[in-house]
């Protein structure tokens, strides 16, 4: 995520925060092994009478995964951002305020590149093709995680 942020912070104001960076490189960091085993679940995940396997694990990445991880992005920007100072209930404030326009980019994005990645990569490159869609995503996540606080829902980057 560190790749796509950089690009993020000069389309919106044209500076660059190597903290903010190094907060996408260190979710970036944790969310590949995520990422990993989140693909070979995926693929065992079987067909359901008439639905294709692929179309069922579209249905399980987002029912599964879709809400914590875009939560955990959240709450890890607002409480890295503030050097870990910010009380759970603010932190947990500002994932609210945040995570239904981050589900709703999610909804977006996500549910095409999982069908493709799950029916047509191949398992060792599925993290690779992830990443890859992720680094646009990536952007519009950064953008969304951290605009002010007091931007109207309706204003921020990503509603649709």
């Amino acid at each position: 995520l560190a790749q796509s942020n950089a690009p993020a912070q000069s389309s919106a104001d044209g500076s660059f925060d190597a903290m903010r960076n190094a907060r996408q490189a260190v979710w970036g960091f944790v969310m590949g092994p995520v990422s990993h085993n989140i693909f070979n679940f995926l693929t065992r995940v079987p067909a359901v009478g008439f639905v294709p396997a692929s179309v069922v694990g579209v249905v399980v990445d987002q029912l599964l995964f879709s809400v914590p991880i875009h939560a955990g992005y959240f709450a890890w920007i607002s409480a890295a951002k503030s050097g870990f100072t910010r009380s759970l209930t603010d932190v947990t404030a500002d994932v609210r305020e945040r995570l239904w326009a981050g589900g709703r980019a999610g909804l977006a994005v996500w549910p095409a590149a999982i069908y493709i990645n799950v029916r047509f990569v191949p398992l060792k490159y599925r993290v690779l093709f992830t990443n890859v869609v992720g680094v646009g995503y990536g952007m519009l996540m950064s953008s969304m995680a951290n605009r002010s606080a007091h931007c109207a829902p309706d204003q921020s980057v990503g509603s649709m």
